[in-house]
């Protein structure tokens, strides 16, 4: 028992003095994909709960892509809420609703992901 934590008591001086272990306290950074993948599990999870919300019979790889390429765009900015909707109802004419709502679970999801982020964040590190 006493050589277990000798043994980790060595290895963490050998980090501290390499400098290892500053890079254990640098700020946990997400990658875009990362971010996008997490909005969409949010939006799908607030999908699920509405009653009104019809899933869209997106049966082929290709139907599928171009969703979630539409969704990519909305999310990253590179497309407004009413060009996500009008793209999505130009393809999908009875679906109003579901683009409609989409787009919103987006904006209101995006201020939910921005506050868990920052909740991870020791109050120290903040600015």
């Amino acid at each position: 028992m006493r050589l277990h934590y000798v043994s980790i008591v060595a290895l963490s001086i050998a980090l501290l003095l390499t400098g290892c272990s500053s890079s254990l306290w640098k700020p946990f950074s997400f990658t875009k994909e990362q971010r996008f993948l997490h909005a969409m599990v949010k939006v799908a999870k607030d999908i699920k709960s509405n009653p009104k919300y019809h899933k869209m019979a997106l049966r082929t790889p290709a139907k599928k892509l171009w969703l979630r390429n539409l969704m990519y765009k909305l999310w990253d900015k590179q497309i407004t809420r009413k060009q996500f909707i009008a793209k999505g109802v130009a393809k999908y004419p009875k679906r109003k609703y579901e683009f409609t709502y989409i787009a919103d679970a987006y904006e209101k999801n995006k201020f939910t992901f921005q506050k868990w982020i920052g909740s991870l964040i020791p109050a120290s590190l903040k600015p």
